[in-house]
């Protein structure tokens, strides 16, 4: 009897804790709403702008991947025409670029404020039960989990930045100079 088989998945968790910009409105309730709301704007830019970089040439400077072996190299140009780290076919890169799970919890005012970016990471043996038999490869699955999940201090700036710019436009946008704290 045949068995389907099927590629197992892990869920990539990357958290960001960043810190919220100064309270700019009276109420708790309105600074907390309008935090998450810029903190998830400021995380889906990271996803459709910086994710994909995972999965370029200047990555591995980037973000300091393992070093892989040049026999490697040299044999996946070969079979896939390309020597890019967590590159083959592309299909772990259409698939973490395309699709996204993001939650976001706690409160800015008790600067408790928390996001987790889900990534699907569909590589046969990616949850990491499966252990390498032949003990070849030298780069394992939970490490590619790690290179994905890395942020440069660069780009973990550039999010706060944009937290704290969607912030303060959401608190321009959406309060009135009634609801806002004069700032001196």
């Amino acid at each position: 009897m045949k068995t389907k088989r099927s590629a197992v998945e892990k869920m990539i968790q990357v958290s960001y804790v960043l810190e919220v910009p100064a309270i700019l409105v009276n109420s708790e309730r309105i600074h907390n709403s309008l935090s998450r709301r810029a903190l998830r704007t400021a995380i889906e830019l990271h996803h459709e702008r910086r994710i994909p970089r995972h999965f370029q040439q200047q990555a591995h400077a980037r973000y300091g991947y393992a070093d892989r072996s040049k026999r490697y190299i040299s044999a996946k140009i070969r079979r896939y025409g390309t020597g890019t780290d967590l590159v083959k076919t592309g299909r772990t890169k259409r698939e973490m670029t395309s699709t996204r799970r993001l939650s976001i919890g706690g409160q800015a005012s008790t600067s408790s404020l928390r996001a987790t970016l889900k990534l699907r990471f569909p590589f046969p043996g990616g949850s990491g039960r499966f252990r390498n038999r032949n003990g070849r490869q030298a780069v394992s699955v939970q490490q590619m989990a790690r290179e994905v999940e890395t942020i440069s201090a660069g780009e973990m700036l550039e999010i706060q930045r944009q937290l704290e710019d969607g912030y303060a436009g959401l608190v321009e946008a959406e309060t009135s100079a009634r609801m806002r704290i004069k700032l001196t």
